[in-house]
């Protein structure tokens, strides 16, 4: 005969370490990224700020073969705040992670930019995608 044992225990304290482990690792998660991002309307430059990312994967082929690099993009957001034309400045080593890096940051969201209470586009920001591997 199979029985199952099953116990809720809440221990206060150990809930509280969890919380507050919690709160330290997202605020350890928190990034440069976070911040405002320089941009272009016209030849004036702004800040905006990116409110949402997709997940970032490293790519396996890469990862397998211990291959880190970067890739440098430039981007324009569009009035609706999503990311539109975006495109590879620089990758190292080259073909290896610029389409990986492409679809990262067409997945990021940010608040559309107002400019006299009217969305506008902002150009020519640079981000900079990094593979690293932990080790």
């Amino acid at each position: 005969m199979i029985s199952q044992l099953s116990v809720n225990v809440f221990n206060p304290r150990l809930a509280m370490v969890t919380v507050l482990g919690g709160l330290i690792v997202a605020l350890l998660l928190v990034s440069p990224n976070a911040l405002a991002e320089k941009g272009y309307v016209g030849d004036e430059v702004v800040d905006i700020q990116r409110i949402s990312e997709g997940r970032f994967r490293y790519p396996r082929s890469a990862a397998r073969r211990e291959i880190e690099g970067e890739v440098k993009i430039e981007f324009t957001v569009g009035v609706t705040g999503e990311v539109v034309d975006a495109f590879v400045l620089e990758a190292t080593p080259p073909n290896r992670f610029e389409k990986n890096a492409l679809k990262y940051v067409r997945s990021w969201i940010y608040e559309p930019l107002r400019v006299n209470g009217v969305p506008t586009e902002v150009q020519r920001i640079e981000t900079k995608v990094v593979y690293r591997l932990q080790r």
